[in-house]
Parts: structure tokens; C-alpha cells; sequence
């Protein structure tokens, strides 16, 4: 994988190109963001993973032969007791999954600066090969005053063009009664002049008045040009900033609510708890999923993966409560509303429990959208709906399956 540019380079370009720079920064900024958040997921899967091997060792210690016949001796009976099969913890699971995130983040990463820098590449084109115009376009135009150069003097000798008819015109009013003299229709130009030399100066002068005129004129056009052009980049120069902002403050899954303009302390915040939400969210998908198949249990391999999901799903709680805090009528979150399919005081086994533990994870569910939704609202952001519903009918189309995971290693 290509290294990315490092910021000693960076400092350097920044002294000849500073816009370019703060350009490249502006356009890295979300990569970056997704690339911290894989690395924090992967934190968690290891924390995730040392709860599960913590939880796995003392599954194996209550299955110890000393264990097993104390118990029964003290129920008054002394059993032959076969040693049991110990269970491995399997963590290879979760650690490939937080590595691919990360791999995809850190490949996103490297494919925006270089999508960044073959922009700006073919930017440089684009304008050499309009400076080779421009300088094409001088050579032709000197080739062209070079030949109106010689096309005036060809008028002036031809008794047929405007010029020689205007010297005449000239010389019949500075000598009157020359038009009635032999030969004076076929005068040019030249020869006009030869027979009154003042007739130069009245010449230059008329020309030097529609001169002046014309180029009056040029000069005001150039400036409506100029002014225009100026509009124009200004114009763009907006359309460029306005595009940067919507571009670092894009929240995947979120719309920015009418009449907010979110800071870039916003977006951040909104990502976090979108972050944040979405690994509770899949956590308990998978924890309701297990606990509908086992119910509780205190020992074995599905308790040790709920206990490993309620671990996920209690740091990531703690992660969005420091993001904000409910308003109105919403009810207030704490860690104790987070379902606990692995206790014995919250659940019955049977038909009971799973209704009990299904209701506390319901309502645990509509606490965390109104919690969500608030701390979306306190940044200027709603959810988007209309992305969730699609991905909900999606879903429903394709038919649902259940996969059955172990030890929370098969978390997304």
C-alpha cells in the first residue's frame, strides 16, 4: 500500500502552494475520520475478545473434577467423575473482521489523496495545454497583422480602395476644383498624398479621433470583461467553498435539518454517535438472536457470546451518553436499561423469559432511537428515514436467515 504524503512534505508545499494544501486537508478529512473509527472498533474487538477468553476460563473452572465432586458430596453422594471437555475461546473470528474495517479504511484513505492528486494532475494539463493555445494563438495573430500590413499597402496603391477614395476626398476639399482635372478619378492613395503633403496630417489626424474612439470603446469592453470575469471566479470561488463544507459535513445515514448550518465539531459529534448507535444496534440484533435460540444460561459457549455482545453494547452506551443528553419527554438512558440475557434476577427460563427479556429489549431499543435522534438534533442533523426504509425493504425482500455465532466472534 502506498504511503500517504507525510506531513514534513506537506509543510514544505505549504510554503510555494498553501491553498493546494489546505485544499488536500479539506479533502482527507472524512478518510481520516474512518480510519480512527475502524482503528476504535478494533480496540473494542480486543476488549471484546479478553472479556470472552475472561469469560471462557471460568466456564472451564466450574468444570474442574475438585469442583464437580465437591458439589456432589455435598448433596451426600461421591460419584466417579470423568474429566470434561474444556472449551477453547475462538477469537480469530472477531480479529479478522476489525482488521478487514480497518484494511477498507486505510484503502479508502489512499484511494481519495490519490484521486486528489490526479485531479490536481490533470488540472496542470489542462492548463498547459491552454497556455500552448494562447501561444498559438499570438503567433497567428502576429502572421495576421503582418499580412494586413502588407494589404495596406496594397490599397494604397490601388485607385480602387477606400483609402485611395478618402485621400481624394481629402485633397478635393484642401484644393478645390481638383476633381474636375484629368486623371484625378485614378489618383491613390500614394500619389495623393505626393501632391499635398498636408493632406498627410488631416489624414493622421481623422484616423488618430476614430482611433481613439475605437479604442475607447475596446477599453470598456475589456473592463466589463474583466469585471465579469471577476464575478465569475468569485462565483466559482464559492461554489468551491460551499462544496468543501458539504463535503466534511456529510454523515452517512443522516440529513442536516432546514435552517442549520453545522460546524465541523457538528459533523463530528454526529458521526460518533451514528458510530456509536450502530455498533449497539448490531450487538443486539446478535443478542436477541442467541437468546430467542438458548434463553439464559450462566455457562456454555452462547452465554459467554451474550456476555461479550453486552460488553460491546454497554462501552458503546457510555460513548454516546457523553455526546449529549435527552431532552423533553424523552426518557432518561442508563446503563442498567441495557438488557441482561445472561441474569438469572431478569429472566426465567422458558417461554417467560424470552417475553420478559423481548420486552425490556424492546423498550431498551425505542430509548436508544429517541436518545439518538436527540443527540442528531442538538447538531442540526435528522436521521434519514427514507435511507433506513430502503435498506428495511430491502431486507424483507431478500428474506431473513439466522446465523448462528459463537463466542461474539462473528460480530460485523
Amino acid at each position: 500500500m502506498k504511503k500517504p504524503v507525510s506531513e514534513e512534505a506537506l509543510l514544505a508545499l505549504a510554503e510555494s502552494q498553501p491553498d493546494l494544501v489546505a485544499k488536500y486537508r479539506a479533502s482527507i478529512v472524512g478518510p481520516d475520520q474512518e480510519v480512527q473509527q475502524a482503528r476504535d472498533f478494533q480496540d473494542y474487538g480486543s476488549i471484546v475478545n479478553g472479556v470472552g477468553n475472561l469469560a471462557n476460563d471460568y466456564s472451564n473452572s466450574q468444570k474442574s473434577q475438585v469442583v464437580l465432586h465437591n458439589r456432589m458430596q455435598d448433596l451426600g453422594s461421591t460419584p466417579s467423575i470423568k474429566a470434561p471437555e474444556l472449551s477453547k475461546y475462538d477469537s480469530s473470528g472477531l480479529d479478522a473482521a476489525t482488521d478487514r474495517n480497518l484494511s477498507r479504511a486505510k484503502e479508502g484513505r489512499q484511494a481519495a489523496e490519490a484521486g486528489f492528486w490526479n485531479t490536481e494532475k490533470l488540472k496542470d494539463r489542462q492548463q498547459g495545454l491552454a497556455d500552448s493555445a494562447l501561444g498559438r494563438e499570438d503567433a497567428s495573430l502576429d502572421r495576421a497583422d503582418a499580412a494586413g500590413v502588407r494589404a495596406a499597402k496594397v490599397r494604397s496603391n490601388d485607385p480602387a480602395s477606400s483609402e485611395s477614395a478618402a485621400a481624394r476626398s481629402y485633397l478635393q476639399q484642401l484644393i478645390p476644383g481638383s476633381d474636375k482635372q484629368p486623371g484625378f478619378e485614378g489618383l491613390t492613395e500614394v500619389q495623393a498624398y505626393r501632391i499635398a503633403p498636408g493632406l498627410l496630417d488631416r489624414y493622421k489626424l481623422d484616423e488618430t479621433i476614430a482611433g481613439r474612439k475605437s479604442d475607447t470603446a475596446q477599453r470598456s469592453a475589456d473592463r466589463n470583461a474583466l469585471v465579469e470575469g471577476r464575478r465569475i471566479d468569485r462565483a466559482d470561488a464559492r461554489a468551491s467553498k460551499e462544496a468543501d463544507y458539504q463535503a466534511g459535513i456529510r454523515v452517512d445515514g443522516a440529513t442536516v435539518k432546514d435552517g442549520f448550518r453545522p460546524t465541523a465539531d457538528d459533523a463530528k459529534k454526529a458521526k460518533a454517535a451514528k458510530d456509536a448507535y450502530s455498533k449497539i444496534t448490531l450487538a443486539l440484533d446478535e443478542m436477541d438472536i442467541i437468546h430467542k435460540r438458548s434463553g439464559t444460561n450462566l455457562v456454555g459457549d452462547d452465554a459467554t457470546a451474550m456476555d461479550s455482545l453486552k460488553t460491546v453494547i454497554l462501552m458503546s452506551q457510555k460513548e454516546l451518553d457523553k455526546l449529549g443528553v435527552l431532552s423533553g419527554n424523552d426518557e432518561t438512558l442508563t446503563l442498567n436499561q441495557v438488557p441482561d440475557p445472561t441474569s438469572l434476577t431478569e429472566n426465567a427460563k422458558g417461554a417467560a423469559g424470552l417475553e420478559q427479556y423481548g420486552a425490556k429489549s424492546k423498550q431498551y431499543r425505542k430509548n436508544l432511537d429517541n436518545q439518538f435522534d436527540s443527540t442528531l438534533g442538538a447538531t442540526g442533523y435528522n436521521r434519514d428515514v427514507s435511507r433506513a426504509r430502503a435498506r428495511a425493504g430491502a431486507g424483507a425482500g431478500a428474506g431473513s436467515t439466522t446465523k448462528k455465532i459463537k463466542h461474539g466472534s462473528d460480530l460485523p
